[in-house]
């Protein structure tokens, strides 16, 4: 490149709800990032505490920040708002319980342009509401290509994860493509990644833990309610988006399978027994014959499948008593 770095503006973006003692966390950590040349959009989601007034107190200290203030609309619908406001060449988003680390942004835009990717994405650690740190796993830096990081997301492995925020951006990605959050659901990752992947001339993995992901005990993704279900109009949705293209025709069914199993152990683990987990269960048994002559399916889920087609019942008190 013929410019500096430094001149490059990155946008981030932090949708907010109702997250009063994260906040200030969140947001101490963007401000204090080694990459200065950023702008920080903090959009207030209706929040009915006080966030919308911390984010106008640091407004105040930082003229890199602004803020927007809305009606509730949910996480899909800020991200959205905070992506049309965007003015940065490259665009991050950061949920307003985590925090990053201080060279989140300098490290994954360096990646970015010394790859010439459209999307860089860092590792991650967990931490618990008591501090408690864990790792996944570990991850080694790579560049793949668009059709490989499609690939990748849509198999076991998943190292470069399909999540929204362990990512940059290149925001043209989205305002060329049409690509937004889809408002009212959930697992909204899954409506949108592999749309961007596809659309990205190639994604740099680096293996930096730059994200701490806070895992709260009443967060939407550690419960169940019927809105987990969302999952299931993104499998459909990506079965339609590459119907015509058999390059990806055993990673989608793969994702489609990891989709059921997950849908049907978590209903399993929180013991909801609506009527959605038999018809969960039919999905996965009139596509059996698909599933087992994948040979991306590992034989550890397929042994699952004939398992849990066999006797559910069997099926799920030994998915209780492993997790034990």
């Amino acid at each position: 490149m013929n410019r500096k770095r430094e001149e490059v503006l990155v946008s981030v973006v932090v949708p907010i709800y109702k997250v009063e003692q994260y906040l200030k966390k969140c947001v101490d950590s963007i401000i204090k990032q080694t990459y200065k040349n950023i702008e920080v959009i903090l959009v207030d989601d209706g929040s009915p505490d006080n966030c919308g007034k911390i984010c106008d107190e640091y407004a105040q200290k930082d003229k890199r920040i602004k803020v927007i203030h809305k009606e509730n609309g949910g996480l899909s619908e800020a991200r959205n708002f905070g992506l049309d406001k965007a003015k940065g060449e490259y665009i991050c988003f950061i949920d307003s319980d985590d925090f990053v680390s201080c060279e989140y942004v300098e490290k994954l835009l360096i990646a970015a342009l010394i790859n010439h990717s459209d999307i860089a994405a860092c590792n991650f650690k967990y931490i618990d509401e008591d501090g408690k740190i864990s790792v996944r796993k570990e991850k080694e830096d790579k560049v793949y290509t668009s059709s490989e990081a499609i690939k990748d997301i849509f198999t076991l492995d998943q190292n470069t994860e399909i999540m929204v925020w362990n990512k940059l951006y290149k925001r043209t990605l989205f305002t060329d493509n049409h690509i937004k959050y889809p408002v009212g659901k959930i697992h909204e990752d899954n409506f949108t990644t592999y749309k961007l992947y596809d659309k990205a001339n190639s994604v740099a993995l680096i293996s930096d833990k730059l994200y701490y992901y806070l895992q709260r005990e009443n967060s939407i993704m550690a419960t169940f309610n019927k809105k987990r279900f969302d999952v299931l109009i993104a499998v459909d949705e990506i079965k339609e988006y590459f119907k015509d293209r058999k390059e990806f025709e055993e990673e989608v069914s793969c994702n489609e399978l990891l989709v059921y199993l997950s849908l049907i152990n978590n209903m399993i683990k929180t013991h909801y027994d609506g009527k959605e987990q038999l018809e969960v269960v039919d999905k996965i048994k009139n596509n059996k014959n698909v599933f087992f002559k994948n040979k991306l399916i590992p034989l550890q889920k397929k042994l699952m499948v004939v398992l849990l087609l066999t006797n559910l019942n069997l099926y799920s008190k030994l998915f209780l008593l492993l997790k034990k």
